[in-house]
Parts: C-alpha cells; structure tokens; sequence
C-alpha cells in the first residue's frame, strides 16, 4: 500500500486564503486561484533566481495559465508538478548568460515538457 501525503499550506497561506473568503467575497476556488497566481509570480520575481537567469522583469507579469499535472509511472509511483504559462516584458542584462539558462531551460520541470520560454524583441 502506498503512502498518501497531503499538500500542506504554511498558517500564513491559509489566513490569506480565508481573508479573500471572508473580506473580498471570493469563493473558495477563486481564492486558491489568486494565492496559487500569486505564488507562481513570486517564484518567476525571485531576486536570485532572476539574477542566474541574467533578466530584470520591466513590470508583473500575467498568468495565462496554472495546470497541476499527475502523470502515473509504470513503476506505480506518481510524480506531480505544475505549469504556469506567464505572459510579459522583460530585459536581457546578460546576453550570453541569458542564452546558456535559455538553452538549458527554466525551473525543476524541465524533464515534463516544462522550462520552455519563447521570446521575441519588444
């Protein structure tokens, strides 16, 4: 039998999560929505993260798309991961830094399909 692990939400997560609930008026859904939103735009906006990527972001960038993906292994196990399709404008510091992570790809996915980036000059 295998093990089932919960996703577990830091306390702070889960009061944001209930103030949009109680003080905006949003379902349930569409508070998991905005917090999950707002947490992948955190991960694309880390300091460090844009730093090795060699970019600044010139504003926020949307969120076009957020999937959660479950894909069962022969082996039995599953492995989970999200996507998230951003959409915005942002500056190349470093060209051939930029273009070697570019070539490598993006985040821990990359194995998925994940990681990709289409660019085009503004």
């Amino acid at each position: 039998m295998t093990k089932r692990t919960r996703r577990t939400f830091s306390p702070a997560f889960r009061l944001e999560a209930a103030q949009l609930v109680v003080d905006q008026n949003y379902s349930v859904k569409q508070a998991d929505e905005a917090r999950m939103e707002q947490a992948a735009i955190s991960w694309l906006a880390n300091e460090k993260r844009l730093n090795e990527w060699s970019i600044t972001l010139d504003c926020q960038p949307d969120v076009e798309c957020y999937s959660q993906h479950r894909i069962h292994k022969k082996s039995g196990h599953h492995v989970q991961f999200s996507s998230v399709d951003f959409q915005g404008i942002l500056t190349v510091e470093n060209p051939d830094t930029f273009f070697k992570k570019y070539r490598e790809g993006f985040g821990r996915a990359k194995a998925m399909g994940c990681g990709l980036m289409m660019i085009r000059p503004a």
